[in-house]
């Protein structure tokens, strides 16, 4: 139901799309790495054999445009307008976006990214710098965390949790690559934080916070919250014992297990320096 070059969120058994929630919509978070993913083949392989990556990654960055994006740079993952994921700020995307189309919505949602992690930082989470997964009435002037069941229709929407905890990648990822200090200073508040809270052990994150960083439990290692912190103690010099420290663990405790598996290795690679922006 969505237009060409999008993927779907969920699935029937049969294809056909799911009317369940989210269905008809598509996987906003996977469509924008498939576009980065297209634009980076495109600088490996080049486009002029049998598959053209670089039109196939505008098509689908238009695409995300029309479907999942507003004029002022705010992201819609789903239909209902005034909800956006944090995890959906893929700020490197947005900045190899705006090179391959030349269209500066890219730059807008940069900056409009930028102003509602500083407003739940600011608002919501002064002493821990932490942000939810989810943020409603972004169409207003004060934008809060959800309450729960507007984006993966869970209770948990409003904590530091499931989705949010691959924001230090995505962040950081652009901060490495492209210097803006702007995504320094906020990770730089979360990472001090889980720092100070785990006592500098990667074994004691917790598998997920409370705005106010209350933890949500410790009863099991949480590699998909571990891996993405990796990237976020990049960003400066005096995270360089924790950055040791979360390399250790995650090189020693690699899962497979999916989802988990990708929030690992993908920071692995930032960290070690094989991670390019196209």
């Amino acid at each position: 139901r969505g237009p060409p070059h999008l993927m779907a969120w969920r699935l029937n058994t049969n294809g056909s799309p799911s009317d369940s929630p989210g269905g008809g919509w598509n996987a906003m978070d996977r469509d924008l790495d498939i576009a980065m993913a297209l634009l980076m083949a495109d600088r490996q392989w080049g486009s002029s054999g049998r598959w053209n990556y670089r039109q196939e990654g505008i098509d689908t960055i238009r695409a995300i445009a029309a479907w999942n994006m507003k004029q002022d740079g705010t992201t819609k993952g789903l239909a209902t307008g005034h909800v956006s994921r944090t995890s959906d700020y893929m700020i490197g995307h947005f900045r190899a976006f705006r090179r391959a189309t030349g269209d500066a919505l890219w730059d807008r949602a940069i900056d409009r990214s930028l102003w509602l992690v500083q407003r739940m930082q600011s608002a919501f989470s002064p002493g821990c710098g932490l942000i939810p997964d989810f943020i409603i009435h972004t169409d207003t002037a004060n934008p809060i965390p959800s309450p729960g069941g507007y984006g993966d229709f869970v209770p948990t929407e409003g904590y530091y949790y499931a989705n949010a905890q691959r924001n230090p990648w995505r962040y950081a990822s652009d901060y490495v690559t492209s210097g803006d200090g702007r995504w320094a200073a906020v990770c730089s508040k979360l990472v001090d934080f889980i720092q100070r809270d785990c006592g500098g052990n990667p074994a004691n994150i917790s598998v997920g916070y409370h705005l106010d960083g209350t933890s949500m439990g410790r009863s099991y290692l949480s590699e998909g919250m571990i891996g993405p912190m990796l990237c976020g103690a990049m960003v400066a010099p005096q995270y360089q014992r924790f950055l040791d420290a979360l390399w250790a663990w995650n090189a020693s405790n690699f899962t497979t297990d999916y989802y988990d598996c990708e929030l690992q290795l993908i920071p692995m690679i930032v960290a070690s320096g094989n991670w390019w922006n196209p």
